[in-house]
């Protein structure tokens, strides 16, 4: 399948990008200014966006959809010719929030597979073509034979081009679910940015609890989602109509999950470009509202309630 042969989405999100208009901020505070800054970039560099020159990109890898219990799930499946002298293992990797598919074309993942434990997270190039030929790039993970990866990259029910479901859970849950129950067939699990419920341990609860109290800036991502998605209900809306407020959502909260870093800004982490892109994939398929409404009740229901 290809993504998106018909581009009269594209120009009804650049009109309706003509006539967003960016609030100024209300007080002197330097990142307030920075932020408006930051999203004043963004929307030129979404304005001037090439969507067929970014399609063809996407549309690199080939892709698929399957139903699995009802629900139509799309996926990309990339592998090497099989060849008898080379051991291939696959290896699933899931996104999480705000991110899509689209992440694992650059570097830094959260994945199930089977066989060993590596992090490509200082890498510039894209994971998939390393993963399906890493003797390419200088890995052999110390074994005999040549080892290559299948490569299997789902968008989860309810993002992007998947179905939408009612119960929530992202790409952190599914992995330890999974290996937790098919031991047999996941020989391992890495999850590069696991959440950890509140109901896990009486520390954790604790430690929870105490991210209420007034404190300095060092505020919890967690906590920081959960007050401002508060009023996600009246901004559904708002988030499905304008691409530069689903833009303007997604960005504050892909700040908050990048970096404990307060100094780092999404600048220092990635380009404008790669930003529009992941923006565009979330207004044109109309599922920010959604996901972000999974995002935070994967937050604050408790696990048995989730499954």
């Amino acid at each position: 399948m290809d993504l998106f042969s018909s581009y009269s989405r594209i120009e009804e999100l650049k009109a309706r990008l003509a006539t967003d208009r960016l609030v100024d901020p209300i007080d002197d505070c330097p990142l307030a200014a920075a932020r408006h800054e930051f999203m004043s970039n963004l929307s030129k560099v979404m304005a001037a966006f090439n969507w067929k020159q970014h399609q063809q990109f996407l549309n690199s890898f080939k892709q698929y959809r399957t139903q699995i219990e009802g629900l139509n799930i799309h996926f990309l499946r990339v592998s090497l010719p099989k060849e008898p002298s080379v051991d291939v293992v696959p290896i699933l990797l899931l996104h999480g929030f705000p991110g899509s598919h689209w992440t694992f074309y650059k570097a830094g993942f959260r994945a199930i597979w089977c066989f060993h434990l590596f992090d490509f997270s200082l890498t510039k190039s894209s994971v998939i073509p390393i993963l399906t030929n890493p003797v390419r790039f200088g890995f052999d993970f110390g074994v005999k034979r040549p080892l290559r990866f299948e490569v299997i990259v789902p968008s989860l029910p309810g993002f992007l081009f998947s179905s939408k479901i009612h119960k929530s859970v992202l790409g952190t849950e599914i992995a330890a679910t999974v290996a937790a129950l098919y031991p047999a067939e996941v020989r391992g699990a890495h999850l590069s940015n696991p959440i950890v419920h509140p109901q896990f341990s009486t520390q954790v609860f604790f430690k929870t609890l105490m991210e209420t109290f007034p404190r300095d800036e060092a505020t919890s991502s967690r906590s920081e989602f959960l007050e401002r998605s508060h009023d996600l209900a009246l901004n559904r809306d708002a988030l499905a109509s304008s691409p530069l407020g689903s833009a303007s959502y997604l960005m504050s909260v892909w700040s908050m999950f990048s970096s404990r870093d307060r100094s780092h800004t999404l600048n220092d982490l990635f380009t404008l470009d790669e930003l529009a892109t992941v923006s565009y994939l979330y207004f044109l398929t109309g599922t920010t509202p959604h996901a972000a409404s999974m995002m935070r009740t994967f937050m604050i229901e408790e696990l048995p309630r989730q499954r």
